[in-house]
Parts: structure tokens; sequence; C-alpha cells
């Protein structure tokens, strides 16, 4: 698609710039539309701190903390109800995107958040055996730890 309602890629509309020039090679649409909706917004409001409008990167980690928060918020509701919240099974390929993303990240808070959604969608794969109580336990504490690290990057920012 060369044109998007008139925009050439890069514009502010089609393939913007503080999307898809990640080292990695990724561009973040590929990956958060692969995610659940709480996941794949933290993962993009982290992905576009101080890239997009870098005065903004403190609300935009706030924003990530927020869905992260409400994703734990929403899966104890459904284990509350005795709902496969994890039965949704998560493709090769946003397994394969989120791995090439963390290894250009390392060492960084953004890498630590892609690491706790790698650990998320580990935790909720159809190989290994486990009771669904285990299942949620393990994926609550990997957006337990997404939202750990998020909080470090926004602490860092604030006092930056």
């Amino acid at each position: 698609m060369e044109e998007f309602l008139g925009e050439k890629p890069g514009g502010a509309v089609h393939h913007p710039a503080h999307y898809n020039r990640h080292p990695s090679g990724v561009e973040c649409i590929d990956l958060v539309e692969q995610l659940p909706f709480n996941l794949g917004n933290a993962v993009k409001y982290m992905w576009r701190a101080g890239l997009k409008e870098p005065e903004r990167s403190v609300e935009d980690l706030k924003k990530c903390i927020w869905y992260l928060e409400r994703e734990l918020q929403r899966t104890s509701a459904n284990e509350a109800r005795g709902r496969d919240f994890w039965s949704t099974p998560w493709s090769v390929r946003a397994r394969w995107l989120a791995k090439k993303v963390r290894r250009a990240e390392v060492g960084t808070p953004f890498g630590a958040v892609v690491e706790c959604v790698v650990d998320a969608m580990d935790a909720c794969s159809v190989y290994r055996i486990r009771t669904p109580e285990q299942v949620a336990g393990e994926y609550c504490e990997a957006v337990r730890a997404a939202t750990e690290a998020a909080s470090v990057a926004l602490r860092q920012a604030t006092f930056a």
C-alpha cells in the first residue's frame, strides 16, 4: 500500500516513524495487534515513549502501566468467574516478533516489559501441562513484572 488516504508512508497516519524505526526491524502494530487489547496497548505506549512526543514520555509510561494494571484486573475477574482467559492461543508470529524486539532492547526498561510479555505468552502455552490455576498465576506474575518494569522506566523518565 503506497499511499493511505493520500498520505505517504512515514506520515502521522500511515506507518509513522515512531512506530517503525525500531532497531529490531519490527513495526509496533505487527506485534501489538496479535496481543490481547490491554497488553497490546501497554506495549504500544512503552514503544512510543520518548519517540512520538518526547515531552510526553511520562504520560506514555503512565498509560502503559494503566493498561498493565487493567489487564491484571481483567485477569483476576475472569479467574474469579472461572473463565479460561488464557485459552486463546498466541500465534507463533507474536512470539517471534516479541522475542526479536526483546533482543534489540536488552538491558532497557522497554526490553524488560517485552520480556514479561513473552513470559505471559509462555505461561499460556498449550504445550505445557498445568492446571488452569497455575496458568493464571504464571500469567498474572508476568503481567505484574511488566508493570514493575514499566514503573522503573517511569521513575527514570520522571527524574531524568
